[in-house]
This record gives C-alpha cells, structure tokens and sequence, in this order.
C-alpha cells in the first residue's frame, strides 16, 4: 500500500472513512477510476443502488442487488460512522 499512500490520504479526509475502509476501497476498486464512467456506475458495481421496481407506474420496494460484499461492508461501515460523527455536513443531512 506504499505506492497508494497518496489515494488512501485522500479516501481518509472523507467522514467515516479511516485506513482499513481506505484498504479495503482501494483493493476492491482500484487506484484507476477511469473504467467508471461516473460515480453511479462505481455504486451500481459496488451493488449500493436499489432496483428499480415499478409497475403500473407505481413504485415498489426493492432489494439492493448482491454484488462485492468486501466494497459494500466497507461503505456501509463508513456511512454510519459518518452519519453518527459530530459537526459534519453528513451527520446533518442524515438526521434530517
């Protein structure tokens, strides 16, 4: 992980995140994130989007699809620590 201090200095100024979800992001994803066109590609992949359930024109509940669970623990962890931090843009959308 030498070579990638840069990318997990970067993924560790993001609330929530510390060096072993850094780790883990990095390995499962790669340093490269040109193979995804945009960020919703990269979550789809990570298999954090919900379905798109609908019939009739009405929307029905649906599960996220299972994908890499390494990624999606690793967000998953990350989002509660940053939805429980203090003082911080993510805790406050979260509890609104």
């Amino acid at each position: 992980m030498q070579a990638y201090q840069a990318h997990l200095q970067r993924l560790m100024t993001i609330p929530g995140v510390d060096r072993i979800t850094g780790w883990t992001i990095l390995a499962e994803l790669g340093p490269d994130m040109s193979v995804f066109p945009n960020a919703h590609h990269a979550a789809s992949w990570a298999g954090l989007c919900p379905g798109n359930r609908e019939s009739g024109g009405k929307h029905l509940p649906s599960k996220t699809r299972k994908a890499n669970v390494y990624l999606r623990r690793g967000w998953c962890e990350a989002a509660w620590g940053a939805s429980h931090s203090k003082d911080t843009y993510l805790a406050a959308l979260y509890r609104r």
